[in-house]
């Protein structure tokens, strides 16, 4: 190889991803050309900080609830909204409510209803 060895190749190399054939060509290149051998000992060196580090995770998985748990707190859940629909629907009827209409029957008394078409018609 008569040019530099680029630094991807050179990681790839370094971690035994590529080719037979051109691994032996970049070994080769490597005993001739001190830059690119500085190169790869900078390429080691950022695969050992990047391999070691290990960052601890703990995953946190919640309990899962019991089904009869889930199921009445379901049911209150959903009694606690009636209820509220309920009183909310009393509250508002009460105060859109109308005055009551009484209705009192009354009592004329005068001469008994006309019955021919004379007493209807008045004339001066």
């Amino acid at each position: 190889m008569t040019r530099h060895v680029k630094n991807d190749e050179l990681l790839k190399y370094q971690m035994d991803l590529l080719e037979e054939g051109k691994a032996k060509s970049i070994r080769q290149h490597l005993k001739r050309c001190r830059t690119c051998r500085s190169a790869l000992d900078r390429a080691k060196a950022d695969l050992h900080v990047i391999g070691g580090f290990n960052p601890e995770m703990e995953i946190i998985v919640p309990p899962l609830p019991t089904s009869s748990s889930s199921r009445v707190q379901s049911f209150l859940r959903v009694a606690a909204i009636l209820a509220i629909g309920f009183l909310l629907g009393v509250l508002t009827s009460e105060s859109l409510r109308s005055p009551a209409v009484e209705i009192v029957p009354q009592h004329f008394v005068g001469s008994p209803p006309a019955t021919t078409v004379g007493q209807f018609t008045v004339c001066p």
